[in-house]
């Protein structure tokens, strides 16, 4: 007989557990809401969605991602070094892959 594992609750982002009793109490709010459901939002008052991190180059275009390995020792450097310079780890490589390739 195959055990069932015990999953954990599902939550919002902010941490609220979403259940039965969460489902029902928003749906009872959506039905009572005095908004006419039967017309779609125009998209002029669509919320705005970000997909990703916001390109390096300030338009919307795509950035490249590079992935690599590193020592733990030198992971920690970075990350050392990156927080003494107020950067994130992300930057500093930027920063140093950029001035190894200008020389």
């Amino acid at each position: 007989m195959a055990r069932k594992t015990k999953q954990a609750p599902l939550r919002t982002r902010s941490g609220v557990v979403i259940d039965e009793n969460k489902i029902n109490e928003l749906v009872r709010q959506i039905e009572d809401d005095e908004t006419e459901w039967g017309e779609p939002l125009p998209k002029a008052q669509w919320p705005g969605r970000s997909r990703g991190r916001p390109s390096l180059t300030g338009e919307s275009q795509h950035s490249p991602r590079v992935t690599f390995r590193l020592d733990p020792d030198v992971r920690e450097k970075a990350a050392v070094r990156a927080e003494r310079e107020g950067k994130t780890v992300s930057a500093l490589a930027r920063e140093a892959l950029e001035q190894y390739l200008a020389s």
